[in-house]
């Protein structure tokens, strides 16, 4: 692998974990707040569900996610234009958390939302394949 090659693959990997950071902390969020049941009435019981609920070391790793999300955007930007990388972060996390939480959760994914997948995976793949 060439010098040029080597900078490049480095980029797309900060833009990957960036994304998978982002994605792990919805899918993980999400599957905590199922286990944990519903939020209870009353402002007291809340704030006791609240606490338990951050106190669970899986949310507390979706904080880590967060920073090292936060970290990996940062060298995505040093390395990319925002109007390349932002697009292509944003879209990418939508297909991803949309047929993750079919799988995972059981969440509706009706035919529209299926086309309009589509349309952004082709959206992609046309406007953003080579940089």
């Amino acid at each position: 692998m060439s010098f040029d090659t080597s900078i490049m693959a480095t980029k797309y990997c900060f833009l990957l974990a960036t994304i998978a950071f982002t994605a792990y902390t919805q899918l993980v969020t999400k599957w905590q707040l199922v286990l944990h049941g519903d939020v209870p009435a009353g402002w007291i019981n809340q704030l006791q569900y609240y606490i338990v609920f951050l106190r669970n070391p899986w949310i507390i790793s979706c904080f880590l996610a967060v920073l090292l999300m936060a970290f990996s955007w940062v060298m995505t930007l040093s390395e990319m234009p925002l109007n390349y990388a932002y697009p292509v972060y944003l879209s990418s996390v939508l297909v991803i958390i949309s047929v993750s939480s079919f799988f995972l959760f059981g969440e509706s994914l009706p035919y529209h939302r299926l086309v309009g997948i589509g349309v952004i995976i082709c959206g992609l793949v046309i406007g953003f394949g080579r940089q």
